[in-house]
């Protein structure tokens, strides 16, 4: 890879990281400034303490901080120690999206309440990037198979995001519809 390429990854990366450290609490605020500050890996080190410290069952914010400590990690140069965090992220992120349809009733008294009781469970890009840092990962260690097929699940979730959107917007059309039907009915009157 030449330098100019080599440099624009580096700044496509720390754009990257940046909006997975930037997305939370005070904790992550602290790791967005060490990574401004160059300390990548008392980042990485951070990130993975916190991680850790949010084992399955302890807390509800495991995902994102799995997704920190990946980031994080990969942005130190470990590739393989990485995409273990990725892993872990992945799979509580599979955990929640089979969980999907029964909570709906936990989130209606959240919002009621306090949307900090929800679990962390990623968005639709935070899935994305995964499987694309993932694929990456792979590719810097030479593992063409594995990253050809974190590339495919980073497609298929972004189709998976496109149909869900598509689903929403045709939901949102005709609830307009009915309310721009009713406030017609309304003025008939």
């Amino acid at each position: 890879m030449n330098p100019k390429s080599k440099q624009s990854m580096v700044v496509i990366l720390y754009v990257c990281v940046l909006g997975f450290l930037g997305s939370g609490c005070a904790s992550t605020k602290n790791l967005s400034k060490a990574w401004e500050a160059g300390k990548i890996h008392a980042v990485a080190m951070e990130a993975s303490a916190n991680a850790e410290s949010h084992a399955p069952g302890k807390a509800k914010d495991r995902v994102m901080w799995r997704l920190n400590q990946g980031a994080a990690l990969r942005a130190a140069g470990e590739f393989e120690e990485s995409n273990k965090a990725f892993d872990l992220a992945e799979e509580d992120i599979d955990q929640f999206e089979e969980k999907a349809r029964i909570k709906v009733s936990q989130e209606t008294i959240a919002i009621i309440s306090n949307l900090e009781m929800l679990d962390y469970e990623g968005h639709a890009y935070d899935k994305i990037m995964m499987n694309t840092y993932k694929a990456v990962n792979y590719l810097q260690i030479g593992d063409y198979e594995k990253a050809r097929v974190e590339f495919n699940r980073a497609l298929e979730r972004q189709r998976d995001a496109v149909e869900i959107n598509a689903r929403r917007i045709e939901k949102a059309e005709e609830e307009a519809q009915k309310q721009t039907e009713k406030t017609g009915e309304a003025k008939q009157e």
